[in-house]
């Protein structure tokens, strides 16, 4: 079955409208990682490697590999697409952050506004990938 990177960030729209820490902090969660994946199946068509390694992990390697998207001259792929795909990146890197906060500084309050900013912020990230995929040429095998 599976599921979407829109599933992810519904189910963080979702939890945004109870009261309790637990379900901001989840909110934080689950839309970043819809933005996460929505990067990831980007990455996966533009054939970039994301395997995190050298102590680096997949998200981090994830926006590297984004952010630092360089094509050959004779691409197809044009200046201004190279663009946003290095903007996709570098706004995902800072969600990476705010998910880690959220999932492992218990001691330290998650609030309600932070856990809106992410879930603008993913959808915003998810809307700009959406539209590079629409854009790209199609993959050659």
């Amino acid at each position: 079955m599976g599921i979407t990177p829109e599933e992810f960030l519904e189910s963080g729209r979702i939890l945004l409208q109870k009261k309790e820490e637990v379900d901001h902090r989840n909110a934080t969660s689950r839309a970043y990682y819809g933005a996460f994946h929505a990067c990831r199946n980007l990455a996966r068509r533009l054939g970039l490697d994301i395997r995190g390694s050298g102590g680096m992990g997949s998200h981090r390697a994830l926006v590297n590999a984004l952010f630092g998207f360089t094509v050959a001259n004779n691409s197809a792929i044009e200046p201004k697409q190279i663009n946003q795909i290095r903007n996709a990146g570098k706004q995902l890197s800072p969600l990476i952050s705010k998910r880690h906060e959220a999932d492992y500084d218990l001691d330290r309050e998650h609030l309600l506004n932070e856990a809106r900013h992410v879930v603008s912020s993913s959808s915003k990230i998810m809307a700009q990938v959406e539209k590079i995929l629409t854009t790209l040429p199609c993959p050659t095998k």
